[in-house]
Order: structure tokens, then sequence, then C-alpha cells
């Protein structure tokens, strides 16, 4: 009888089962390969694009011709996407990149009047900004926020060696009011990426919602992702009483709270680790608490940007226990976000227009006039003229001499006062013996600082 398959038979019919296998398989790793190919591309191109991202503008628009946010196109891929960020400080606002962003910043040709970029997320913009070169003889843009270049440099501090500044840093700077680098858009995205660090002072909800009666028998509670009160919604934090000016954003949280008339219980962190805690309470309530509290204000005919954390409702006799809102480190957080104000010994009165600041040197001395802003143009001789008056209708002309005076004198100024420095009077100098004119880079600088921590409204008018 014959066999229905003989060896060769089988042998060749194997090879070509085998072989007709092999190409399928490797047609299919083949068509796998190339697919997870395409798919690494689109995934890398649309990461780059998602959540907080700084672009370059389009057409490579300088500072001083800058359009609105919606009229400003940015450049297709950012120059420091999500991925490039290491760490965001909050409370700093200084942004740790990675070398291969650090090259790409380094190696910009930025000219002496600053280069645009815009911080975007999801490639929205949120606000704008300029790369403004050291080597710069000109006076920067107020009320932008200012990166220094380049990022690699050396700074000479007095008699000392050099300081070398890191090129993986870059110092988000702003001065002016309504900052906008804690939008909180660029903060949840920063926040959900595990970017941030450094959150500072906030205030949080418990989770679960716990009632203040329950607070003090827990030896633990957890506080909620977000907080209420960010560092970012605060405009000021006063230390002689612990108000509190927000943001409209803020006092919108705030404002938008359920709190029953048992209060509502909050945590004051720094960097999300408790500090203490209190109650958030309604003025309508006719229950007493023993505790810290925020009362939350009325939309009535109630002043809405300002909240104060306060001991005790209705009344501070109702407090037990120590006043701990004056935490060490509390406070130190606040001071190094530039939130922290102190009511000033011998303010000044508020002045409908704001205030007027000249300078001019004298005797190799910088001099300097705050006269109540006005409609009408300021003679050279009031100017110079050191009367030092502060009038009972409130009329202030105060004449100082270098810069300790002028820090002292600016201390005095009520928050969110409006103060402008000018480069001279309006009127015609040209019979004038006096060369007014604004002092060094460096010392505006210093001195927008101590206004921003004053809560003023400080803008400098270049020449």
């Amino acid at each position: 009888m014959k066999k229905f398959f003989d060896c060769p038979s089988i042998t060749a019919i194997l090879a070509a089962f085998i072989g007709i296998l092999m190409m399928a398989t490797s047609c299919s790793k083949l068509s796998t390969e190339a697919t997870t190919t395409v798919l690494t591309k689109e995934t890398f191109a649309s990461t780059q694009n998602k959540g907080f991202a700084i672009y370059l503008t389009k057409d490579d628009i300088s500072p001083d011709k800058m359009p609105s946010l919606n009229q400003s196109e940015v450049a297709d891929k950012p120059i420091i996407a999500l991925n490039d960020v290491v760490t965001y400080n909050l409370t700093l606002h200084e942004l740790t990149i990675n070398d291969d962003a650090s090259g790409r910043i380094s190696n910009l040709v930025v000219p002496t009047n600053g280069k645009s970029f815009v911080v975007c997320v999801d490639r929205k913009p949120i606000y704008w900004g300029v790369l403004w070169p050291e080597y710069s003889s000109a006076i920067p843009p107020s009320s932008i926020v200012i990166v220094p270049f380049p990022l690699s440099h050396t700074v000479q501090i007095g008699d000392a060696e050099g300081l070398q500044i890191n090129p993986n840093i870059l110092q988000l700077s702003y001065y002016g009011t309504d900052d906008p680098r804690g939008d909180t858009v660029i903060i949840d995205s920063l926040r959900q990426a595990g970017k941030l660090i450094n959150e500072g002072f906030a205030i949080y909800l418990t989770k679960g919602d716990i009632p203040p009666s329950q607070m003090e028998a827990l030896s633990h509670v957890d506080i909620v992702d977000k907080p209420v009160i960010g560092l970012n919604d605060i405009v000021t934090y006063n230390s002689t009483n612990h108000e509190i000016t927000l943001t409209e954003n803020g006092i919108n949280n705030i404002t938008g709270l359920r709190v029953p008339t048992s209060g509502k219980s909050f945590v004051v962190c720094v960097n999300r680790n408790p500090v203490y805690w209190g109650a958030f309470w309604t003025p309508i309530s006719s229950q007493s608490f023993n505790g810290v509290t925020i009362e939350i204000p009325l939309l009535s005919g109630q002043e809405t940007s300002k909240i104060s954390i306060n001991l005790g409702y209705p009344s501070s006799s109702f407090y037990r226990g120590e006043d701990p809102r004056n935490n060490t480190t509390v406070m130190e957080s606040l001071k190094q976000s530039g939130k922290l104000i102190t009511t000033p010994d011998n303010p000044l009165p508020r002045s409908f227009k704001g205030y007027e600041l000249y300078s001019w040197q004298q005797d190799n001395l910088w001099n300097y006039t705050l006269i109540t802003g006005t409609n009408r143009d300021k003679t050279v001789q009031e100017i110079i003229t050191g009367n030092n008056t502060v009038s009972e209708d409130g009329w202030v002309n105060i004449h100082v001499v270098g810069e300790e005076q002028l820090k002292s004198l600016i201390s005095r100024i009520p928050a969110n006062e409006y103060v402008i420095w000018l480069s001279g009077p309006r009127a015609d100098l040209s019979q004038s013996a006096v060369n007014f004119e604004l002092p060094p880079n460096a010392t505006i600088n210093d001195f927008k600082a101590l206004a921003a921590q004053c809560g003023l409204n400080f803008n400098v008018l270049t020449p």
C-alpha cells in the first residue's frame, strides 16, 4: 500500500508552510514597527504643545510693537515645552529647565530692546514677556514679565568674587500690579504635571468638609488638592492687621463658598504643610466661635476685595489660646513672595490722582521729590524746593536725599496707591539749571521691588 505522505513531500510542504509563516510574521512586524513609529511622532508633536509652554512670536515681534494677546501668533514649536520643565518655584517664580531648553535659549540672538515671548497653556496665550539683555543700556519696559539674558553669566557683588548664575534657571521677574505669573490656568497645569514646588502660603479647605466643631478632636486632617486661596490670588498681606487684599479670582473663590452658620473649616499651609486651622464664618450667624476666623464679605454695599484673618467670632473676646497668625514660616513665605506689607508709621494721605516722583543729581547726590499728582504741570521751583509739606487738605510735597531716605518715604505711601516716576517735569526746562533724570537701572529696580512689597501701583515713565 502506498503511504499517504512520503518523507520528501512532507519536508517540502513543511518548508513552504514555515516560509509563508515567516513572511507573514515579518510583514506583521514591519507593519507594527511602522505604526509604532508614526504614533510616537504624533504623540511627541502633541505633547510639545500640551500644558504650560513658552513660545517665541511667529514673526519675531519686538516688545515695543507687541499687539494684544488675542492678535499675537506664536511659533509652531515652543522654545520651552512642559517636558523641558524640571520644577517651577511658585514663591520665587523661578523656572528650572533641562539642558536642551537652556541651550535653545542661550543660542538665541537677543537685541538690546529685548525679544518677546508668550507663555501659553495648550497653545492658548496667557501673558507675554521679554528676554532682556543684561548688556542693554535701555530701561526695560514696566509692568511686563522680564527674563534676564543671557541665562549663564557672572554677577560681581562688591569686592567679592563673581557669582555664577545658573544657566538652567529662568527668573521670571515682574514689577507692577496685576501680576500675571500666578494665573490659575498656569498653576493648575504645572501642578497637574508635578512640576510645582514651594507653593508657599495658601489656604485650603478640608477633605470631607470637616465641621469646625470636630476639628480639635482630630489628630490628622487631610486637605483638598487645590487651595481656595493661593499666593497667586493675593495682592498684599498686611502683617499689622492680617488683612488680605485679593485678586478678582481670589475674592470670587471666597464669596462663592457656601458657609453654614456653624462655619466652614480651613487650614493655613506653607508648601501644603498645615500651620494652623480656622473657620470661614458668615456675618449672619448668631453662633459664637473661639478660634481663628475669616468672615465672608457681604456683596451688598461692602468692599469685596479684602478679607481679614481674625480671632474669634463675633469679637476677639471669644477667642481662646495663643495667636498663630504671626507664625514665622507663614510670614517668611509671604515676605519671599513679595506679598507682605505693613501699615506704615506716619502714613501719607491718599491722593485722588496718585503721586508723582522726580529725581536729579546735585553735588553727586541723588535728590528725590514726591509730590501730589495733578492735571497741571509742575514747575521746576516747586519740585526742587524742599518744603516737606503734608497739609491738612492732603497736599504732599516732600524732598529727600539718598536712597535710604527715599525708601523710607516710599514705605509711607498707602498700599494700592498709584505712583509715577517721571524723568522730568512737563514744563519748559530750557531755562532750568536742574538736570532731571532717572537713576541707573539697578537703583530703579530696587525701588520697584520695594514698591511691590508695599503694594503700590508703581510705574516708571522713561524719556
